[in-house]
């Protein structure tokens, strides 16, 4: 899939944190997120009135959205035979037409007021395969890097869903979403490759100490 002029926010979500089950595992999470009607503001941290529970790995100005692709949803859905809704993986912005291999870290695109800047992959995580009664879902992400984004806000503003996602500054790394998780992912990955990604200014803090302290070096 590559970048194109039909790409749109299919979707705007938000969570609060809350006691979920999901199955037979009870969580206090902000996973469950729910698609907001009419105009939506959108700040630095986020969407308005959306929340996190686990503030370690998921929110704060550098993961202030999470981005998941709606054909991955679809495909998922053929998979367990059963409906994939927007907002099923956690994310803020549902979107389409865009994926892993096509967007890239420090990309910046605009919807609506608001400008947001691509930071890194979202790995998959425990709470996500819970909430998805998807045991196997960290492992085949690992495969086919169906991984989704965490974006900064660069431009606070207001945004609705179907608006269209326009990609307005490409970083001249070109480092893909998915390339980048493999990267990490792999740990026999070249010094070089590690390199060239902490050299990307809008990789967030987080992975830049990872990806750091790998090569035992200083960026």
């Amino acid at each position: 899939m590559t970048v194109t002029a039909g790409a749109s926010v299919v979707a705007i979500l938000a969570g609060s944190i809350r006691e979920e089950t999901f199955g037979r595992k009870a969580l206090t999470t902000a996973i469950v997120k729910r698609p907001l009607t009419g105009p939506v503001r959108i700040g630095t941290q986020g969407v308005a009135g959306d929340q996190q529970a686990d503030a370690r790995h998921h929110g704060g100005p550098s993961r202030a959205l999470c981005c998941y692709v709606r054909a991955h949803q679809e495909a998922w859905a053929q998979k367990w035979e059963r409906a994939v809704e927007p907002g099923a993986f956690g994310e803020n912005l549902t979107i389409q037409g865009l994926d892993e291999s096509s967007v890239h870290i420090g990309d910046r695109f605009r919807f609506g007021e608001v400008v947001i800047e691509v930071t890194s992959p979202r790995g998959p995580c425990a709470t996500l395969a819970a909430r998805l009664s998807a045991p196997d879902i960290i492992a085949r992400i690992r495969l086919n890097g169906w991984t989704g984004w965490y974006c900064r806000v660069l431009e606070p503003g207001s945004a609705e869903a179907g608006m269209p996602i326009v990609l307005v500054h490409a970083d001249p790394a070109a480092i893909s979403v998915l390339d980048a998780y493999r990267i990490k992912l792999d740990r026999a990955t070249p010094t070089e490759a590690v390199e060239r990604l902490l050299a990307v200014s809008a990789l967030c803090p987080e992975w830049r100490t990872t990806l750091d302290a790998r090569i035992g070096g200083e960026s």
